[in-house]
Order: structure tokens, then C-alpha cells, then sequence
């Protein structure tokens, strides 16, 4: 039994010496390398805390818009003065852009700003969301991006869609949306309605131009082009209607509707423009 007792502890003793040239290397592991370990490991985990707060922005900005809360959505924004630029999709300012004129021609860019965006959303009567799905954020910590693809509804209807993209900035009071940017793509082109498009003469045309209030402080635009006329609200982009009857007018790129109403005299009284569900009357000023 000897002989085994002997080469059991000549095993144990040989087990320290066998492990030494790990524990001697782990242990003259470069500075810098253990140095730049820990960074990444801190950069990692200051990126996820940073995208967890982003993702917040996303939630209140998405529940601002379902309550309507003005006050609630400025707090996530830089500044008022902000990009907020949307661009159609080339179908859609093709289709926009059929049958203009070059005085008439649609721009390719929606220029808008944040109070034109959040008090439309707060004055709208309908149901209202934006949804969010495909999300992908990028940050450092103290900047970041947000791209994802969204879908505007109305009353459970889908108004327009596309891709959307935020630059954000981490302020002394927290993140803020710092620019918006996103494609506009309406679902008219395959709602599957058909219209058909009669000729009116000029001076039908010219008695429905004219100054419309939308709402106080801001007011539709209506100019006679060709043989369609011209619409433009504040300072997005002009949408062409084209003449369905007498006195009702449709766009090819939304589906939208504009009808005109007289009065006892008449007179062109007011409009009436009709998108999805929702309708909206416009009184025609002086």
C-alpha cells in the first residue's frame, strides 16, 4: 500500500505546479487590455440603459398622440422649431403630381413643424394612433438615433405609413426628440375606389377659389389651376382635386373628398372636406 500512498501525494503536490504557468499568465495579463475590458463593459452597459430610456420616448410619444396630450409630447421634444419633414413616396407625388400644372405642381416634401403636428393631433376629433414596429436605435449615451417602420390609423383606419426616423439628444432633462424625418405613403392607390374625373369649365372653377378656414390660425388655400383646383393648408404640400360633379372634387394620391356648398344667395358658403371617416367643415372667408 505504500507505493500508492507515495504517488498519491507526489500528485498533489505536482497538481500546483502544473496549474502555475495559467495563474502566472492570467495574472500578467497587459493593463491595457484589462483596461480596455472594462471600458467596453461599461460603454455596453451605458448603451442599454440609453436605449431603454429611448424606448420610453417611443411609449410616450405613441401615448401622447392615443390621449392627445399636448403638454405630455412637448416634454420629449428639443424645441418647437425642430426638422419635422416628410416625403412622398415616388408613386404617391406621381400620382399627386398628375394633371398639374407648373404653378400647381406638388412639392415632394410635407414641411411641417412640431405645434402644426401635435395640434392637429389634439383638435382632431377622431380616434387616433401611431403605431411602431421594426425598431432599431443606435446610441452612445448622448446621442442616438431611432428609425422604425409606422402606421398612422384614424379611427382603426390606416391614414398614410412608411419608415420614420429620430435624432435624439440626452439633455440635463432627458432625452429629446431633435429632428423627424419620415415617408408618407396614403393606402388611396389601393382602397379599390374608382373614380371618374368630368371636365368643368374655368369660370366654375374660378367661383371655388378662395380663403377657408380650417381652424382659427389656420386656413385651406383653394386656387383654380388648368381644370382642377389647387388646395394648400398652412404650409404643407398643395393636393390637386380633380372634378367628380359639379361641385364635388377628389384626389388621386389620399382619397380625400372636397365639396362646396351655397348659401340661399348662391354664394359659395363653405367646404366640406372628407377624409375616411372623418369630415371637416370650412368656412369660406371674405
Amino acid at each position: 500500500m505504500r507505493p500508492r500512498i507515495l504517488l498519491t501525494i507526489c500528485w498533489l503536490y505536482a497538481l500546483p505546479l502544473a496549474l502555475a504557468p495559467a495563474l502566472t499568465s492570467a495574472q500578467a495579463a497587459p493593463p491595457d487590455k484589462v483596461k480596455a475590458q472594462s471600458a467596453a463593459k461599461a460603454k455596453s452597459a451605458l448603451e442599454q440603459t440609453a436605449k431603454k430610456q429611448i424606448r420610453e420616448v417611443i411609449e410616450i410619444f405613441r401615448t401622447s398622440i392615443i390621449e392627445k396630450d399636448k403638454a405630455k409630447f412637448l416634454k420629449i421634444i428639443y424645441n418647437e422649431s425642430i426638422p419635422w419633414i416628410g416625403v412622398y413616396d415616388p408613386a404617391t407625388i406621381a400620382r399627386m403630381r398628375e394633371g398639374s400644372t407648373p404653378e400647381s405642381k406638388p412639392s415632394r416634401l410635407a414641411v411641417s413643424n412640431v405645434k402644426e403636428f401635435i395640434d392637429g393631433i389634439s383638435k382632431n376629433p377622431g380616434k387616433l394612433e401611431e403605431q411602431f414596429s421594426n425598431i432599431r436605435i443606435t446610441t452612445d449615451g448622448s446621442i442616438g438615433s431611432v428609425v422604425f417602420d409606422y402606421r398612422m390609423l384614424q379611427d382603426g383606419v390606416v391614414a398614410n405609413f412608411g419608415e420614420e426616423a429620430w435624432q435624439l439628444v440626452n439633455t440635463d432633462d432627458g432625452w429629446k426628440i431633435n429632428s423627424v424625418i419620415y415617408t408618407i405613403t396614403p393606402p388611396a392607390a389601393s382602397s379599390g375606389i374608382k373614380r371618374k374625373e368630368v371636365k368643368l369649365a374655368a369660370t366654375v372653377l374660378a367661383e371655388y377659389a378662395g380663403t377657408y378656414e380650417f381652424r382659427p390660425g389656420m386656413n385651406l388655400v383653394i386656387t383654380a389651376n388648368g381644370n382642377h383646383l389647387a388646395a394648400k393648408l398652412g404650409d404643407q404640400s398643395k393636393v390637386l382635386y380633380f372634378a367628380e360633379s359639379n361641385t364635388r372634387f377628389f384626389d388621386k394620391a389620399w382619397g380625400s373628398t372636397l365639396e362646396f356648398f351655397r348659401d340661399d344667395k348662391g354664394a359659395i358658403a363653405y367646404a366640406v372636406v372628407t377624409e375616411g371617416k372623418a369630415e371637416t367643415r370650412l368656412k369660406r372667408l371674405p
